[in-house]
């Protein structure tokens, strides 16, 4: 199910006229979504910012920090696979934030693209957030409207990815998934094996599902993976045990591995994209 979202936004603050036309950059931007969407896209406007949205939800986020601990967990609007969301910030001063821009965010969900931009008296600070299916070639034209040099943020060279082994597995059957961690580095990584199966979010019919571990992922032991290689590690989520049980319904899992240490000082923590499956 698609859903749409509905933006509540703040009028408090220095504020432009209600007349005053919008940023050519927006207009052009909105003209884009508006053909793709064939005029399905959401648009919410206030003094400071506008918002266009177009498949899109809420998202409930688990994200390590700058020292790869994980953090309290937070809500953000983003898009679904196809979709797309587009915030603008307006103000009279040029932004002070702690990140370089422009910047690519790569995140467990969708991947966004952080900017700003000056037009007359006017600052714009841009997230552009893309769903991984949102086509190509729409998605290159926002980007180059927006002076983005790359059209997707760099590749990360250490990475955890999970696959279901069917899209639709039958109520009691064991829950076949695989979980592979690249090392795209040119070093050896290490990493423990008690956290290769770690599960960070279970979601049945888009809700969080409250789960139990079972007693093997508690095992101590380290496993070194060489320099430009993955480590496949087969899991059955029969073994973990959720409120309601694993019963009918359309599920998503996502995993996460802590403790991956690169060399002496560094030490890593990364989130695969949530796999999606049925369960008849």
């Amino acid at each position: 199910m698609r859903f749409t979202i509905a933006f509540l936004l703040l009028l408090a603050g220095v504020g432009f006229a209600r007349d005053r036309p919008e940023p050519a950059v927006v207009t052009e931007i909105l003209d884009l979504v508006h053909v793709h969407t064939q005029g399905q896209e959401n648009v919410a406007r206030d003094r400071q910012r506008i918002v266009i949205a177009y498949d899109a939800m809420t998202f409930h986020i688990h994200g390590p920090d700058m020292a790869g601990r994980l953090q309290r967990g937070y809500s953000e609007h983003g898009p679904n696979r196809d979709g797309v969301v587009i915030e603008v910030e307006l103000s009279t001063r040029q932004h002070v934030r702690q990140m370089a821009l422009p910047q690519w965010l790569s995140g467990p969900y969708y991947d966004t693209y952080c900017c700003e931009l000056k037009e007359d008296d006017r600052y714009l600070f841009v997230r552009a957030r893309f769903g991984q299916d949102f086509p190509s070639d729409v998605r290159r034209a926002i980007l180059d409207k927006l002076g983005a040099t790359r059209a997707s943020p760099p590749p990360v060279r250490v990475s955890l990815t999970a696959g279901a082994k069917l899209q639709r597995f039958p109520a009691g059957d064991p829950i076949a998934l695989t979980v592979t961690l690249r090392n795209g580095l040119f070093g050896t990584i290490r990493f423990p094996t008690k956290a290769s199966t770690v599960v960070e979010e279970i979601l049945r019919g888009g809700k969080p599902i409250e789960f139990t571990p079972p007693n093997s992922v508690n095992a101590e032991g380290d496993a070194k993976l060489a320099p430009h290689s993955n480590a496949e590690i087969p899991i059955d989520l029969n073994q973990w045990k959720i409120q309601g049980g694993w019963i009918p319904g359309e599920y998503q899992v996502a995993f996460r591995l802590d403790s991956i240490t690169v060399g002496d000082k560094v030490t890593l923590s990364v989130r695969s994209d949530p796999v999606r499956f049925v369960i008849e």
